[in-house]
């Protein structure tokens, strides 16, 4: 549990300081949403017994560092991107869906992140599409309401 608390949570906000100094706005609006997007996917995922997260045992709190650190990190970080850099937003996008997706791959390589009922890394690549561009939308909705500039 201590390794999915450092590499789920306090890495990822360690990096999120950035963030937070950079553009604090984006951080503070999107982060909940990306967030909730985490959590709900990986609770349709554990209690449909997809998947399972080391330590076992602890089912839904294994997973916790990542729903509230990892995940909503890397979309805020993509939006970042999309918002300050001139590549396209797809390339961001899918860059950011490989990057996870890898992530994902190299838990189920270790033996951390546990497939069942026909589960595989390819469904997590479309987990993680539909994820990323919900919050996308998310993004545009907001600057169509000009919530974020």
């Amino acid at each position: 549990m201590l390794l999915n608390i450092t590499i789920g949570l306090i890495i990822p906000w360690i990096t999120g300081i950035f963030l937070y100094f950079k553009e604090k706005e984006l951080l503070l609006i999107t982060f909940p949403f990306a967030s909730s997007i985490a959590l709900v996917i990986n609770a349709w995922g554990f209690n449909r017994d997809y998947w399972n997260l080391y330590p076992f045992e602890c089912q839904h709190i294994s997973d916790l560092p990542f729903d509230i650190g990892l995940y909503p990190i890397m979309g805020v970080y993509m939006l970042y991107f999309i918002r300050h850099t001139k590549l396209k937003s797809y390339f961001i996008i899918s860059s950011t869906i490989l990057f996870t997706t890898f992530l994902e791959f190299l838990g189920v390589f270790t033996g951390r992140v546990f497939y069942s009922k026909g589960w595989n890394i390819l469904y997590t690549f479309f987990s993680y599409v539909f994820s990323y561009i919900v919050l996308y939308y998310f993004y545009l909705y907001l600057k169509k309401l000009k919530i974020l500039r």
